[in-house]
């Protein structure tokens, strides 16, 4: 892989291909992305017990992290979903992809950082971390694909080179010899 970028575009030899991307346009969507990460905390039962010691525990961890703990390393240890082997990360997600309790606080903060109370949905409780405010650019990216194939003159070179070296040989003993060279 061999990229080469300018100011807009980026190119990348793969596979024999050559690809060029370039964004042709940007513009502002309706549609709102952000990207947050979150600790899962679920409660064993419906019951107001059950849920209570879920959001001590959560609160707990809460400010351990504030406390400067790492957000990662938190959500290994006590994330309940599949997130926590990523350290809570939940990637890039749309406005209406996630349950509102969960997705409002993500798509009001003004800036990145830790949610200052954890987010109770009908999942359990979860501390917040928003790592890119929403936001509804969008970019328009137009892609050109090159095969890279050798030319007529290429291919009778590299013949020719094969012959020459296939008549200079008479046994394989000399054939090994001459190809470790």
């Amino acid at each position: 892989i061999a990229p080469v970028v300018s100011e807009k575009s980026y190119g990348l030899l793969e596979e024999g291909k050559y690809r060029v991307y370039k964004i042709s346009s940007i513009i502002k969507d309706t549609i709102y992305t952000a990207k947050a990460s979150h600790i899962l905390i679920k409660w064993d039962s419906d019951t107001p017990e059950a849920k209570k010691v879920a959001k001590e525990k959560a609160q707990k961890i809460l400010r351990d992290i504030k406390a400067g703990a790492s957000f990662a390393e938190k959500a290994r240890e006590f994330g309940t979903d599949g997130t926590a082997s990523t350290g809570g990360d939940l990637g890039w997600f749309v406005s209406g992809q996630m349950v509102k309790e969960f997705e409002k606080p993500i798509f009001d903060a003004k800036k990145t950082g830790l949610l200052n109370d954890v987010v109770e949905t009908p999942f359990g409780y979860h501390i917040v971390e928003v790592t890119s405010v929403k936001d509804n650019t969008a970019y328009k990216v137009v892609t050109l694909e090159r095969e890279i194939t050798p030319s007529d003159e290429t291919l009778n070179a590299a013949l020719r080179k094969a012959d020459s070296f296939a008549a200079e040989l008479s046994a394989v003993d000399e054939f090994k010899e001459k190809a470790k060279k």
